[in-house]
């Protein structure tokens, strides 16, 4: 069985830098008005990377609403943490 894909932390950095270009940012604008989401959600993202799109649902949902992001790489998650330190209403695993 695989053992999956370990992100680094230099890849890790580097795959934030291709999720930042114009095209994935408007693909998660897309997702965004796709979901709907409300303020009082709890929403599960289940391999979040980074947490820029785990970012982008806290700020559609407020304080109100809880985020809850997973992901199996160590190096993801804790780019994740910094980038939604200030976000209370964010757990990330």
């Amino acid at each position: 069985m695989s053992q999956g894909i370990h992100y680094d932390d230099a890849w890790s950095r580097r795959l934030v830098q291709i999720h930042s270009t114009p095209d994935v940012v408007q693909q998660r604008k897309l997702v965004l008005s796709a979901l709907k989401l409300q303020p009082e959600e709890r929403i599960l993202d289940i391999g979040s990377g980074p947490g820029l799109l785990v970012e982008d649902m806290a700020a559609v949902m407020g304080p109100r609403g809880s985020i809850c992001g997973v992901d199996s790489s160590a190096a993801m998650i804790a780019l994740a943490q910094k980038r939604t330190a200030h976000l209370p209403q964010v757990e990330l695993r």
